[in-house]
């Protein structure tokens, strides 16, 4: 499989984002290209509390900040284990067990 040079971008990118800004409850961080412009996020989470939104809103903040403005289109966090948890194209954080 070839990686394009605009994946690598946005995989660093996002890596460097959520730097310092994930804790125990993330358990895989993924992203697509949606058709014509613009990108998906997806953060799948063992729970979703008060800290865990905010650590996401710093994630895609600190993204944006280095990205080309309004670029993000879709973030979405999901339960593991619910309908529709599975990951994205890309993924770029996955838990260890």
């Amino acid at each position: 499989m070839v990686v394009s040079d605009y994946t690598k971008l946005v995989s660093g990118e996002l890596f460097d984002a959520m730097l310092m800004n994930i804790n125990e409850k993330f358990i895989r961080i993924s992203f697509q290209r949606l058709d014509g412009a613009g990108l998906h996020f997806r953060f799948i989470m063992r729970s979703v509390g008060d800290l865990e939104e905010e650590l996401v809103d710093d994630i895609v903040a600190e993204f944006e900040a280095s990205h080309m403005p309004n670029e993000l289109k879709k973030v979405e966090i999901i339960l593991e284990n619910s309908v529709g948890s599975e990951d994205l194209e890309h993924l770029v954080f996955a838990k260890q067990l």
